[in-house]
């Protein structure tokens, strides 16, 4: 199909540059000189190509296996009620008491052609009043957004941005980070899956990334 084709163009160039470059090796003294900027400026080309077909790749495997979307935010934000919402359904249960939610809970929706799984969350917080069923719940809570390929952060309208939307985000942010990189290894202890302090900065850096997210969040 049209991705043999373009992959194919891509492979019959690189074959190309390499004959060039091949055949001065072994003869040099009856070609005429080597243009090193066309030879740069082809290379560039094709790179630019080969990324334009990865990027294609891409939106393949979306369009194949879908959109996992975790709500995430701090107990009581709307979390479930958002996701009743989207799904048009009654999968996750509604009350005005924080923390009713304890576990994760999916529901399956379609946007632009694209099939989406959202994850509807336990409410991330810490400390005095958290039980060991809600503890394990917030871990899967971190679990599911990092693991996620889109998050959504949910705050209460009628509170604004408080220090509980910090603590419930930007530990999740910085794990993400730190996965990527590769630092964390495991989900097994509170202080690997959370690093933070008070206010959105972390131990291993990363707080002006949290900040700049924060603030576009101010913004909506």
């Amino acid at each position: 199909g049209g991705l043999a084709s373009r992959t194919g163009d891509a492979r019959a160039r690189c074959v190309d540059l390499l004959a060039e470059l091949e055949a001065r090796l072994d003869f040099e003294d009856e070609l005429t000189p080597l243009d090193s900027d066309a030879i740069a400026a082809e290379v560039r080309a094709v790179r630019a190509d080969v990324a334009k077909v990865l990027s294609t790749a891409r939106r393949g495997t979306l369009l194949d296996t879908g959109v996992t979307v975790a709500i995430v935010g701090k107990p009581n934000a709307g979390k479930s009620s958002l996701l009743n919402a989207w799904s048009r359904s009654e999968r996750a249960i509604v009350t005005p008491i924080a923390g009713t939610t304890r576990d994760v809970v999916e529901a399956r929706v379609e946007c632009a052609g694209v099939p989406v799984t959202l994850l509807d969350t336990a409410g991330i917080r810490r400390g005095v009043g958290v039980d060991e069923v809600e503890a394990i719940g917030v871990k899967r809570s971190v679990a599911a957004a990092v693991g996620a390929d889109a998050v959504i952060v949910v705050v209460d309208a009628t509170e604004g941005w408080t220090a509980l939307d910090d603590d419930a985000c930007a530990g999740i942010l910085n794990r993400k980070r730190r996965v990527n990189q590769g630092v964390v290894k495991d989900d097994e202890g509170e202080s690997s899956a959370v690093g933070v302090q008070a206010g959105g900065g972390d131990t291993a850096g990363g707080g002006d990334e949290w900040a700049n997210a924060k603030a576009r969040l101010h913004k909506v």
